[in-house]
């Protein structure tokens, strides 16, 4: 049984994009890659856990035997990663919203707000 768990959320650390990346404007998004390619940071500890054995990230600098478990997650909540992520993490999970628009806005305006906003999420929730 185990009585403990530690868990190292490095917040706004990206490792990829996820499917709904368009969205949120985040296509070819990549932090660690990026940060890796640019500075070529020396991360032993993170290494040995295997932060560079996470699929599809771009580095080929793996560990052989990792000592940690290691992943990309994708929430289930409709939302931009990190604040939904950290709700997930403490066991919430949102359920879309449907939002009507119209009722709120004359017709007239209702293409040049959308437009406006339609990368923004928060005018969805």
């Amino acid at each position: 049984m185990i009585n403990r768990a530690i868990i190292i959320v490095l917040d706004g650390f990206g490792v990829g994009e996820l499917p709904d990346a368009n969205v949120y404007g985040d296509e070819g998004s990549n932090t660690l890659k990026g940060i890796y390619e640019t500075c070529k940071p020396h991360l032993p500890n993170m290494k040995k856990m295997g932060i560079y054995n996470i699929e599809n990230i771009g580095i080929s600098e793996k560990e052989e035997n990792p000592i940690g478990a290691f992943g990309k997650l994708a929430e289930k909540s409709v939302g931009k990663n990190s604040p939904v992520g950290h709700w997930e993490i403490a066991g919430h999970i949102t359920t879309p919203r449907i939002f009507n628009i119209s009722k709120c806005i004359s017709k007239r305006n209702d293409t040049r707000i959308y437009t406006k906003n339609r990368n923004k999420r928060n005018i969805m929730q």
